[in-house]
This record gives C-alpha cells, sequence and structure tokens, in this order.
C-alpha cells in the first residue's frame, strides 16, 4: 500500500534534512512525496490541491508552523469523510502545543491522528495538558551517521586557550550578539579562550558586529560549514556555544552533532535546550545574560578535567540520536498502528 508524504524535503535547511532522512530510513516502498520547500504562493497552492486531492489511506505530515496551519486540518477533513484514510504528524520545532493552544482545529487533527511524533519529552507534557496522550510518540531530531565509529571525536586541550565554537545562523535571536559581549567580557577580565563564528549570516544581523573583529584575535567569524564537514569542524574544538534567544527553538541537530564528537556545551535556557543537554552534558545559563556567560566561558577554561569527563558522557548520550535508530523507531511505531510500509 502506497503512501504520501506532505512537508518540505531538500539537503538544506532543518526541518527538509530531516524529512529527506526520515523518508531515507522508513523503509516504505512506495511513497508519493507532496514536497512542499517552495515557499512560493503557486508553489503553496498546488500542495494545498496536491493534498485535497491525494487518493493514498496513508498520509504523513511533516511540516512546521504554516504548514500545520494549512495542511492538518485539511487532512483531518479528508478522513472525516474517508473512513479508510488515517494519518500520522511529525510535529517539526518546538511549538506546536503553543499553536494548538490558540487554534482548535490543530487539536482536532492530533486526536484523530495515529501518531503524533514530537521532538521533546516537554513537547509531548504539554500536549498532555490539552487532552492529547495516547498517540503522542517522542520522536527527537536526528543526525546521520552518529551510530558509525568514523565519526570524528573532539581531543580537549589541556593547556593553552580553550578552543570554543558556536554554528548555526548568525543572527540576534540565535544569541550571537550576547556571546560576542560575553567573550569579549571574559577576555578582559583575563580568560585564555578563543571562540571561532560559523554558519550564514542573515539579513537580521547587524554585520559590522563581525567586521569589527580582528580575525587573528581571540574572536573571528570563520564563514560557512558544508553540512558534510560539520562533524569534522566541531571536533577540533574544545566546547560548543549555543546561547539561542529564539523562543520557538524546538531540538536543533547541531546540539546533537557537537555532543556525538564530545563536545560539552554551553547553552541557554530557552526551550528545550535544558532537555537536550541534560544534567551531565555541561551547562545551562539565562538566555540574553551576558554576566553568567562570560562565567561559564571562565569555568570552562579552568576546568579542563571535568571537560574531559562531560565529553566521554556526550558521545554515550549522542548515539540516541542516530537516524537510523530513531526512524527505525518511529517505523516500528507506525506498523504497531497497522500501517503496512
Amino acid at each position: 500500500m502506497s503512501l504520501t508524504f506532505i512537508g518540505p524535503v531538500a539537503e538544506q535547511g532543518g526541518p527538509a534534512i530531516k524529512n529527506a532522512l526520515t523518508l531515507k530510513y522508513l523503509g516504505a516502498s512506495d511513497v508519493n512525496l507532496i514536497n512542499t520547500y517552495s515557499t512560493s504562493i503557486s508553489a503553496r497552492l498546488r500542495s494545498l490541491a496536491s493534498t485535497v486531492f491525494c487518493r493514498d489511506k496513508r498520509i504523513i505530515l511533516g511540516v512546521s508552523r504554516k504548514g500545520r496551519a494549512l495542511l492538518w486540518p485539511v487532512v483531518e477533513l479528508k478522513s472525516r469523510f474517508d473512513a479508510g484514510l488515517r494519518y500520522g504528524l511529525v510535529c517539526i520545532g518546538g511549538t506546536v502545543a503553543e499553536e494548538a493552544a490558540e487554534n482548535p482545529r490543530l487539536v482536532r487533527a492530533m486526536k484523530r491522528a495515529d501518531v503524533v511524533a514530537v521532538e521533546t519529552l516537554g513537547v509531548k507534557e504539554k500536549l498532555v495538558g490539552l487532552g492529547i496522550s495516547e498517540n503522542v510518540y517522542h520522536f527527537p531530531n536526528f543526525v546521520e551517521g552518529l551510530g558509525n565509529s568514523c565519526v570524528p571525536h573532539a581531543s580537549i586541550s589541556q593547556t593553552g586557550s580553550l578552543r570554543c565554537v558556536f554554528l548555526s545562523s548568525v543572527r540576534d535571536k540565535k544569541g550571537v550578539r550576547t556571546m560576542v559581549n560575553a567573550c569579549q567580557k571574559a577576555l578582559a577580565a583575563g580568560c585564555n579562550i578563543t571562540l571561532d563564528i560559523y554558519g550564514p549570516i542573515k539579513t537580521d544581523f547587524d554585520r559590522s558586529i563581525l567586521d569589527r573583529l580582528d580575525c587573528n584575535g581571540p574572536i573571528c567569524y570563520r564563514g560557512v560549514v558544508p553540512k558534510d564537514k560539520v562533524t569534522a569542524t566541531l571536533a577540533g574544538y574544545d566546547c560548543f556555544v549555543f546561547p539561542s534567544e529564539y523562543e520557538a527553538e524546538g531540538f536543533p541537530s547541531v546540539l546533537a552533532e557537537a555532543m556525538a564528537v564530545g563536545l560539552p556545551v554551553i547553552a541557554s535556557d530557552v526551550c528545550y535546550n535544558p532537555e537536550i543537554v541534560g544534567a551531565d552534558g555541561g551547562w545551562i545559563f539565562r538566555a540574553g545574560d551576558i554576566e553568567e556567560l562570560a562565567n561559564l566561558f571562565a569555568e570552562c577554561a579552568g576546568n579542563r578535567p571535568l571537560l574531559d569527563r562531560i565529553s566521554d558522557c556526550n558521545i554515550k548520550r549522542a548515539q540516541r540520536w542516530d537516524a537510523a535508530h530513531v526512524v527505525t523507531g518511529f517505523a516500528e511505531k507506525l506498523i504497531e498502528e497497522g500501517w503496512e510500509l
């Protein structure tokens, strides 16, 4: 029996990469893809029409906020008129519970779904509070190849500067301005650290903040890393910094990649970062707090043996986020619900 998968699929962009890997490891023999990657008006209308007239009896929707608002109610309505139609929802990002609290149509769609797959246990708990519990499945974000022994591992330096790294979109809501200010404050207090910044610079970020940096100095912007070079790049550092201030943060895959190579993590307390990093994966600070982050830079630089212990813990923890392992579990859940893949 064929199934239809609806969602963005491409080689770049977090949701699109996640969906591509989901399709790769799902094990379905016959898949009809309605690719929502293009955001043009004409592409969205085609996706809507394709969803309305889809004839498959099994549908998986892997869409984020705008896609949920548009397509979830359509599929839920189709299921009311077609008793044989069954569907699963893959919730991209961390705001689905907040969206559902304001939109009863999303709640109805989730209650009729066979599976509602969410990225964090925190989201699952919030959905339980909305009366959605029996069909909610923990489907964390994942990275391909984490179960492979060829994944590079960081070697924490015991002397010299503590080599810190940030790798994500360069923008204020990712906390980059806060991070630079905190690093400068730590350096001014005598902290022996360096900070390299990687990622595409978005239009909402003040480029002059980076232009004022001396790349022969301790803080440097080093451009964009190709997707297949991320883990190798991260493995050359001692500590990963993720200071996000983005209130819609879900499960950023770069956290899994950083922990997989053994990097201790300094992350903000925004959204579900504390759940992902865990009690023994690094340090959590108040989002936007320059003083607290500066103090954590100093604490890490002064405690290299602790970083080694955290590194070992993170390598083991990250194995659970290997793409093949996570998606296979999702496929088994669908089969339990009576799906044929």
